[in-house]
């Protein structure tokens, strides 16, 4: 899925529920994504990071 800021969006929206060093980081230009490795036609390893609940896959 891809996200982008909504027309309602905050530009200035933080990541207030990151737990890592992204917290309180601004939404807007964050890496969410880190360390993937292309294998074949997947991705692999690395994480995701889901900003609006500070979750990572």
């Amino acid at each position: 899925m891809i996200k982008g800021l909504g027309p309602n969006d905050q530009p200035d929206r933080r990541c207030t529920a990151c737990t890592d060093a992204r917290k309180d980081q601004l939404i807007l230009g964050m890496t969410i994504i880190n360390d993937m490795k292309k294998d074949g036609d997947a991705w692999d390893n690395g994480q995701i990071l889901d900003p609006e609940n500070g979750k990572l896959y």
